[in-house]
């Protein structure tokens, strides 16, 4: 046994091993650090979990690190690839020496001579690892920068309530009022339990059941709740002493409220409603037209995504079947369900289903017209794009219809992809009373035909080929000695762009473009005697040409005018007394304009920041202004809410305490609530009149004199 030899491989096997698992524990930690950071700051965990983590990740690590095992063999091939002085004879050092041959030994000593001056082997991957540890902890040590009062942000049902809640914390409860408790009880439909709160400011489900308990400092006679200025409700005694009241009610619009005790009213507190939303869907498969040709299966798969707030409870596909032509057309409608269970009312679905068009009793020519519906658990029902799906009748495709009449763009290329598939399906007939010989020989005869036709309407796109082509410019004129263009062109072949060669309409190019395709696709199945799979390319190339001689078609249908009959004896007597211009007028009440008050209110802000003080017309100007803020408050309170109390604390002192804060908030809720008006058509300014025109006028005025 070569010991030395042995002893070498040994020796880097355990320094390799090692490097291993040191490093699987450093990734470890550095894992360990930045998860134990996360649930500590985010979900609040203590740290003694440090402990089951690293253990975890260690095991994941080890397990999914199968190099900390490797064998001596594994050592003796690496060095064999690493150190070319080896000349791949290490394995030799792990044999016994007794099983060595006589050459074998000879080269087993001469490549143990040569291990002293080997180099040492760096550790490349130990550096990367290394790195990647030092950025984890530098990720663990971010985490712990975060401030201790961070929150994680809910969901959008939630957000509004968390709002409110930091709106609740500088809340103060109106005068007389010691303790308010609130409890909020969603509609059954949202499967939301109830929830109380302290503060006045609410954020509520829509028909939400709302219940206000409020506890007074002392007894008061009345007490009521006064909602959008306009709705009020009282509150009822709860006790003899008359310092605790409740009240309930079902709340479906938003807006604000005021508390109102005795004669004495509070602040304005928003009401804001979360509303239901109906059901989102997505159809992500069929197309929205599509058009099954002759050879594909007739089968249309549905693919689709159904999602609401609260639930879906139901969705199924509404599918309507046209078959016939003009006055013969009849419409089946069938509704198709979908194969899954809605009991659970999830807020989501993933839904197929795929439409078996012969099972509904489609035939070549009838379309499919669908839609999905879903509707959510609160019974709000949404409805999809409608999709259509027709099937290519090839008999139709075959017809001669309509080709003699109208603009045709090529009707004799037309005739002839119609000859094509006859002759194909013909030889797909004759399969079995031919030779193959002759059979391919057919086959070949129709793809060279097909390829002619391809040629043809080749050339509607500008597109040129074969020798022909070459030999249009065979008679140009010598190049000029030194003229590199004049050389290219003579060696190379440069035209025009070839869909600026054309007068087609850029869909009609495309168009075109696709029939060329499937033309290529018949030719090359004829070429290589495969007519069955090349009939299906035919026809979808039949069908897009059809469609291409439509839209070219120019049709101009007639008209005719039935006018009244002529009275006999009132014909030719001249008497026009009867005939009248009819003429209406109607008084339009001036109704003032709320935009005019929101757009004089910025001035009147304006006095206030300069401390100036304002008149009675000033205060007209913010009481109607406050009247408009007020509406739209009723129906979005988390934007105009603080101005509208803003304004009614400025109207109540005469503007002498307005702080900065309250003119920016009004400010803000202005500019959201002043729209842009309609232009009115009006008379060019003279300002940009240019000499030359006036000249022109002038000079066209002496004319006419």
């Amino acid at each position: 046994m070569t010991e030395k030899g042995k002893e070498y491989i040994l020796a880097i096997r355990r320094t390799w091993r090692l490097n291993l698992v040191s490093t699987g524990i450093l990734i470890a930690l550095g894992c360990t650090a930045v998860i134990s950071s996360l649930l500590y700051q985010v979900f609040n965990v203590s740290l003694l979990w440090a402990l089951p983590v690293f253990t975890l990740v260690l095991f994941l690590i080890f397990r999914i690190e199968k190099r900390w095992s490797l064998s001596n063999n594994d050592v003796a091939r690496f060095l064999n690839e690493r150190f070319p002085e080896l000349e791949e004879s290490s394995q030799l050092f792990l044999k016994p020496q007794n099983s060595l041959g006589a050459l074998e030994k000879i080269q087993s000593a001469r490549i143990e001579a040569r291990i002293p001056e080997l180099p040492g082997i760096r550790h490349r991957s130990l550096l990367v690892r290394i790195a990647a540890i030092l950025c984890s902890f530098i990720i663990a040590a971010a985490i712990w920068l975060v401030p201790a009062g961070y929150e994680r942000r809910p969901t959008r049902p939630n957000a509004a309530v968390s709002q409110n809640a930091e709106a609740a914390q500088q809340e103060i409860l109106p005068a007389k009022i010691r303790t308010a408790n609130i409890s909020i009880i969603p509609p059954a439909y949202t499967r939301k339990p109830s929830r109380k709160q302290k503060e006045l400011s609410l954020t509520a489900e829509a028909g939400s059941q709302v219940v206000w308990r409020l506890e007074t400092t002392e007894p008061v006679n009345t007490l009521s709740l006064i909602f959008n200025d306009r709705e009020r409700i009282d509150l009822k005694a709860a006790n003899g002493e008359k310092t605790l009241w409740q009240i309930g009610k079902l709340v479906q619009h938003p807006g604000f409220y005021q508390v109102k005790i005795n004669d004495q009213l509070s602040e304005l507190y928003p009401l804001q409603i979360i509303k239901d939303q109906s059901p989102f869907i997505r159809i992500i498969t069929p197309k929205q037209y599509t058009t099954i040709d002759f050879g594909e299966p007739q089968r249309t798969p549905v693919k689709a995504s159904v999602t609401d707030d609260y639930g879906i409870r139901n969705a199924v596909i509404m599918a309507t079947i046209a078959s016939g032509q003009g006055e013969g057309v009849k419409f089946r409608e069938q509704q198709i369900a979908f194969p899954s269970n809605f009991t659970t009312l999830s807020r989501g679905y993933s839904l197929q289903k795929t439409i078996d068009l012969k099972a509904l009793g489609m035939v070549p020519g009838d379309e499919l017209y669908f839609y999905v519906k879903a509707l959510d658990n609160f019974n709000q029902e949404s409805r999809s794009e409608s999709y259509f799906v027709s099937i290519a009748d090839t008999a139709e495709l075959m017809s001669m219809d309509g080709i003699m009449g109208g603009v045709n763009l090529v009707p004799e290329y037309f005739r002839s992809m119609r000859q094509i598939i006859i002759d194909t399906e013909k030889l797909i007939k004759d399969r079995p009373d031919i030779s193959t010989a002759e059979f391919n020989s057919r086959s070949n005869n129709l793809g060279t035909d097909q390829k002619l036709l391809r040629l043809r309407y080749g050339k509607f796109l500008g597109e040129e080929g074969g020798e022909e082509d070459h030999e249009e410019h065979s008679g140009e004129e010598e190049p000029v000695f030194g003229n590199t263009d004049a050389i290219l062109n003579e060696f190379g072949h440069n035209h025009d762009n070839a869909e600026d060669a054309t007068f087609f309409e850029p869909e009609l190019k495309s168009q075109l473009k696709a029939t060329l395709t499937e033309m290529w696709n018949s030719e090359l199945r004829l070429r290589t005697n495969r007519p069955s799979e090349a009939l299906p390319y035919e026809y979808k190339a039949l069908r897009l040409l059809k469609d291409l001689q439509q839209k070219s078609r120019v049709y101009v249908a007639k008209t005719s005018i039935k006018t009244p009959m002529l009275k006999k004896e009132t014909r030719l007597s001249g008497e026009l007394d009867k005939i009248i211009n009819p003429f209406s007028r109607r008084q339009l009440p001036a109704d003032s304009n709320p935009q005019e008050a929101l757009r004089k209110t910025p001035a009147v802000l304006y006095k206030l920041k300069n401390k100036q003080k304002f008149n009675g017309n000033d205060v007209a100007v913010l009481a109607e202004a406050n009247q408009t803020l007020s509406s739209k408050a009723t129906a979005n309170p988390s934007a105009y809410l603080g101005a509208v109390i803003a304004l009614r604390k400025i109207i109540s002192d005469a503007g002498n305490s307005a702080k900065p804060s309250e003119l920016m908030l009004i400010e803000k809720a202005l500019q959201l609530a002043i729209t842009g008006t309609a232009r009115l058509p009006q008379a060019p300014s003279d300002g940009g009149t240019s000499d030359l025109s006036e000249n022109y006028f002038k000079n066209l005025s002496d004319l006419r004199r």
